[in-house]
């Protein structure tokens, strides 16, 4: 696919298509590429081996061009891009060229009367060569012999000025601005070299008069240009048609063109020939120089020729534009052949076919045309090509081509789609809208660190259908500012400068991630938002301020004092995106009396006195709403308790005890001692046990709602199935430092997503285990497991029943229509005959999917993310179970894993246990299983006077079906501490005859089976 991104990016100052005017196969990529003004030719002489760059990899355009390395450029030239082989002499032209390092080149260009020296017997190789110099050396290169053409004497330069004026083409084309006079630079001297190499040779003819016998000399003009003579390559100018992806070329990687070879006009029509030349280019006119191969068209560029390069001539008029800015004619009296762009009135041509060429997103399938020069319809063809025909405010462009009376003939439509990223991973990248789906990286252009949630703006090309198009990808720009004023739904004003909605309407508010669109702005004025735009349209409008994150409950509090300077009031704060922040509370926050039965009522406000202390007033699991100034959270207002109520969370009245609640009302939930958060729209009925919720509201102009809310539950709540993550432990491992918080960290992938996890380091997880977990927003997680179940859990595959476990199964038949599977627990059969599911005996089932059942593809053999290859019958030959599935209490399938290698079973497994095999030879491998954790109790050990001991208890051995669960533990220095196990307790010793000057800490490793689960910190203090 032809790369988009330099050409399609989207330019909010002009609201154009950024055209790449030289594009070649043998393209210079120097490091100072942006710096060179002639890549036409610099590119061009690359191709020819005529140029080349410093040792540094850069060209350095600007750099000054030395008679040696102008010697050595013509006479590469001449030699058709091979270095000369004539050699030196015995004794040198010049005396101050011996064994420099383009005597050769010298020796070559001085035989040929192409350059001479000082005048004084030197030549001065290392001297910068003037421009008028440099061309005098490429006329006498064409064969403008000094003498005849009176290039020697005092007024060789101005014959040389006016020599090179007259040629054709120019040399002096595209250097109307450099003064000739003075130091030729490299970039000159490129543009210079290659216009002489288009430029027909001089001959010398000589003539002997038969009578007197003296020789006389004429000079002719040849047909053939230096170009032809030296390298056997032509050039042939058109007009670029489209690529193979539009259809207008032969083969993938050819772009086709109708032009005629240069100096004969007899040679003309369509060619196809490979090139990477970016569609962009389209309607304009190029140049291609090629050398002719064996087998092709003669006179015509194609596949089995030379390309040399490829290269836009910037000829061609072309007009880029949006659709807002093209209107027909005047407004006050239309003209019915021409429109109106911007301040300037363009004409309709009436090309030999009578219509004008409108094509949508260089897609063929997608063409129309306009009648004739008629303005209303070359505007009605174009704006249908426009999704929203009637929407004047779109982001979405025009490229009108002109044809050599300044006429246009042709427009080109590019549509732009702003979304946001849904998924991501590896391979693939997900984006919303009818135009998005799930999109290959690789085979399409998207920006470095795509990420979920972005927003993006996109375009389609080529074709409608999302596998066949190419798409490009950016981050949508954003400006961001306070509302200063609201005219309408399409119009409002940001820090004092106007923007326009794109399409005049936002549509529908959309959640992205933990944002939301905003529609209604009447009531929004002084708030803080962010835009999203496309081509200066804003797509989507998100508030920064007052927004959901302006929540949070409090999960810890200290005793310090409001305003005091040694013991400031700090409060843990759970915010509704996931993370947690400790915050200095300021002293001027509203904070209420803690007893419950003051939230009646509205209790108590605070005072400042600095004997008040914060945790007389602020209690752990209380919702606040708070504004920040810097590291200072201040309290603006706290929640109010909401007891007694049957069913705190309404999922079809969308209510919380009994109030509607927001779109992104977070849900501020204590699990059993563990304090999560959740969009409550995600969530099923959700009814507290054991203790009531407490819920805070806020009303808005559009009535009351509930923003954000809080209970206490025994388990998770349902529905949040959005929220889960499931995925294949891809690698990991590594101790890494947050903060101050030390942690070990492991990757979590499948198809749509890679996620990097953070656990406790003395936790682990095991490379290849299928898990689950709900997402936070730091991504860390908690695996002690004592008292409560782990964050992130693992599928053993043994128990449909049990949703923590899931069941490994071999899959009959999928019905993605009817939302069912078939799958067998067992199979028989071998490699030689096949295997077949055991029907009997209640090995198939059936089992329908949950509306929102997730699918996921892991690849097991490689312990990666997977392919999405769909969801097929398991393999007959190599009977891997291919599938494993998770379901709710009632049996409904909720999630879905797919092995996607084909080369391993989903858990990665010995699956010939649950095989029937008819091969004896078939042998039980081992089937032993590893232990991944343990919980240490207590982890920290100190120990006072010598031969002082104390225990530490391991418990919560994973998994539980670990074959060797026998635990050991290694101190790291004998001398002061030892170690004694009995079954799953470690008594740890000081040693003997300790004293103070041994105080400090020992570290003892444990294991379980051999695997390190953890550390104990004994710490020696003996006074």
């Amino acid at each position: 696919m032809n790369n988009l991104k330099r050409v399609l990016s989207l330019a909010l100052s002009t609201v154009m298509l950024v055209g790449m005017m030289a594009m070649g196969a043998s393209a210079a990529e120097f490091s100072d590429a942006d710096d060179i003004q002639h890549d036409d030719a610099v590119n061009t002489l690359v191709a020819l081996s005529v140029i080349n760059g410093k040792d540094d990899g850069s060209f350095d355009p600007q750099g000054d061009v030395t008679r040696a390395e102008m010697a050595k450029m013509i006479a590469v030239a001449m030699n058709g891009g091979k270095d000369t082989n004539t050699g030196v002499k015995g004794t040198p032209s010049f005396t101050d060229i011996k064994g420099h390092w383009a005597e050769s080149y010298i020796e070559y260009c001085y035989d040929l009367n192409i350059i001479s020296g000082r005048g004084d017997g030197t030549f001065d190789p290392g001297a910068n060569v003037t421009g008028l110099e440099a061309t005098k050396m490429v006329l006498t290169a064409l064969g403008y012999d000094a003498t005849a053409y009176r290039l020697t004497g005092a007024s060789w330069a101005v014959r040389t000025d006016e020599l090179a004026k007259a040629a054709d083409p120019n040399l002096y084309e595209e250097l109307g601005g450099v003064v000739m006079a003075t130091n030729a630079s490299r970039d000159t001297a490129a543009q210079l070299i290659w216009n002489g190499m288009q430029n027909t040779t001089r001959r010398v003819i000589p003539s002997t008069n038969t009578s007197t016998g003296e020789t006389t000399w004429s000079y002719q003009t040849s047909t053939s240009t230096m170009l032809k003579e030296r390298y056997g390559a032509e050039i042939y100018t058109g007009t670029y048609v489209g690529n193979f992806d539009t259809s207008a070329a032969s083969n993938e990687g050819e772009i086709a063109m109708n032009g005629e070879l240069d100096r004969d006009e007899t040679v003309n029509g369509p060619a196809s020939f490979p090139s990477d030349m970016d569609i962009s280019n389209i309607g304009e006119e190029i140049k291609v120089i090629f050398k002719d191969g064996k087998g092709g068209t003669a006179g015509k560029p194609d596949k089995n020729d030379t390309i040399f390069g490829v290269f836009n001539t910037g000829r061609t008029q072309v007009i880029n534009t949006t659709v807002n800015d093209v209107k027909n004619g005047d407004s006050a009296a239309p003209e019915t052949d021409r429109i109106k762009i911007g301040d300037t009135k363009y004409k309709i041509a009436t090309p030999e076919s009578g219509d004008v060429l409108v094509e949508k997103n260089y897609d063929s399938e997608q063409r129309t045309t306009a009648s004739g020069a008629n303005a209303a319809a070359l505007l009605a063809s174009a704006k249908t090509a426009f999704e929203g025909l009637n929407a004047s405010q779109k982001g979405d462009t025009i490229k009108f081509v002109c044809n050599t009376d300044g006429e246009i003939t042709t427009a080109y439509v590019v549509n732009y789609n702003i979304g946001y990223v849904t998924a991501t991973n590896s391979s693939k990248v997900s984006l919303s809208g009818s135009n998005g789906g799930s999109i290959d990286r690789d085979d399409n252009d998207i920006y470095d660190g795509v990420a979920k949630n972005d927003i993006v703006v996109y375009t389609k090309f080529y074709s409608t259908d999302r596998d066949d198009a190419f798409y490009t990808v950016t981050k949508a720009e954003t400006v961001e500012g306070e509302l200063r004023s609201y005219k309408n739904a399409d119009n409002f004003t940001l820090d004092g400068t106007n923007y326009k909605v794109l399409g005049k309407s936002f549509g529908s508010a959309v959640t992205i991630g933990d944002n939301t669109t905003v529609v209604n702005l009447e009531d929004k004025i002084g708030e803080d938002f962010t835009a999203y735009l496309v081509n200066g349209y804003v797509g989507y409008l998100v508030q920064s301020s007052e927004s959901l994150s302006n929540y949070a409950l409090v999960t810890d509090v200290n005793d310090g004092s409001l305003d005091s300077t040694f013991k400031p009031a700090q409060a843990q704060l759970l915010l509704a995106d996931g993370s947690k922040v400790t915050a200095n509370i300021h002293k001027d926050s509203v904070i209420k009396a803690k007893d419950a039965a003051d939230y009646d009522n509205g209790g108590a406000q605070m005072t400042t006195d600095s004997n008040d202390k914060l945790n007389a007033f602020l209690e752990i699991g209380q919702l606040v709403k708070y504004s920040v100034s810097g590291s200072t959270y201040k309290i603006e207002e706290i929640g109010t308790y909401s007891t007694g109520t049957s069913k705190v969370y309404d999922k079809d009245l969308k209510t919380f005890a009994g109030t509607v609640t927001s779109g992104d009302c977070p849900l501020f939930v204590n699990e059993n001692g563990s304090y999560k958060v959740y969009n409550v729209r995600d969530l099923n009925d959700v009814t507290p046990e054991a203790v009531g919720g407490k819920t805070f509201s806020a009303s808005y102009a559009n009535g009351g709602k509930v923003v954000a809310a809080f209970v206490t539950l025994q388990t998770r709540p349902s529905g949040t199935s959005s929220n889960t993550f499931y995925g294949i432990v891809s690698g990991g491992g590594s101790t890494v430092k947050d903060g101050d918080e030390t942690y070990k960290e492991y990757t979590v992938e499948n198809d749509q997503e890679t996620v990097t996890v953070k656990i406790g380091t003395n936790y682990s997880l095991t490379t290849g285990s299928l898990v689950y977990f709900d997402r936070t927003s730091d991504d860390v997680y908690n695996q002690n497991t004592t008292g409560r179940t782990a964050d992130i859990k693992a599928f053993d595959g043994t128990d449909l029943s049990d949703a923590g476990k899931g069941l490994a199964a071999w899959v009959s038949s999928y019905e993605a229509n009817d939302k069912t599977i078939t799958y067998f627990t067992e199979v028989t059969g071998n490699e030689t005959d096949g295997y077949k599911g055991t029907e009997t005996g209640g090995k198939m089932k059936t089992a329908a999917l949950d509306d929102d059942c997730v699918i996921v593809y892991v690849d097991a053999d490689n312990k990666e993310a997977g392919s999405d290859i769909s969801i097929d019958a398991f393999d007959a030959v190599t009977p891997y179970r291919n599938v494993l599935l998770v379901a709710d209490s009632s049996g409904k399938i909720t999630a879905i894993f797919v092995e996607s290698s084909r080369e391993a079973d989903i858990l990665d497994a010995d699956w010939k246990d649950l095989v029937t095999t008819t091969n004896p030879d078939d042998e039980d491998e081992d089937d032993t299983v590893e232990v991944t954790g343990a919980a240490l109790t207590p982890t920290t050990v100190t120990l006072t006077a010598a031969e002082a001991t104390d225990t530490v208890t391991v418990s919560n051995i994973e998994p539980d079906n670990a074959t060797d669960k026998t635990v050991t533990a290694e101190s790291a220095d004998e001398t002061k501490v030892t170690v004694e196990v009995a079954g799953t307790t470690i008594t740890v010793k000081a040693v003997a005859g300790l004293t103070n000057a041994a105080n400090g800490e020992v570290k003892v490793t444990v294991k379980v089976g051999g695997v390190e689960v953890g550390q104990i910190t004994v710490t020696i203090n003996i006074a």
